[in-house]
């Protein structure tokens, strides 16, 4: 699992998805580019801290791929001030992995 923190403005809930480009998904042998998801619930102290749980064939396809791997990060939270979206890219390294 991976865990991501983020920060929020205001209390809301929603998910997280970490994604990959159609390039990397098909570098890495995935047939989709969801890497994993997970639910996001803003805290009091203004923080989002999600667990984002891979998918089964991420899971598989990671632990085969010896190099890194760069995700899209999609936070989506719904508050009182709409539905707001923050992606940021990431680079994924594991063991065995430069």
């Amino acid at each position: 699992k991976l865990k991501i923190t983020s920060r929020c403005v205001s209390a809301g809930s929603g998910t997280l998805e970490l994604t990959v480009s159609k390039a990397v998904a098909r570098r890495i042998g995935l047939k989709g580019t969801l890497l994993g998801s997970g639910d996001a619930t803003c805290n009091a102290n203004g923080r989002a801290i999600t667990k984002v749980k891979p998918t089964a064939a991420a899971r598989t396809a990671l632990g085969s791929y010896p190099g890194s791997v760069r995700a899209t990060a999609s936070l989506e939270l719904a508050g009182a001030i709409g539905t707001p979206t923050a992606t940021r890219t990431i680079n994924l390294k594991g063991k065995g992995r430069a």
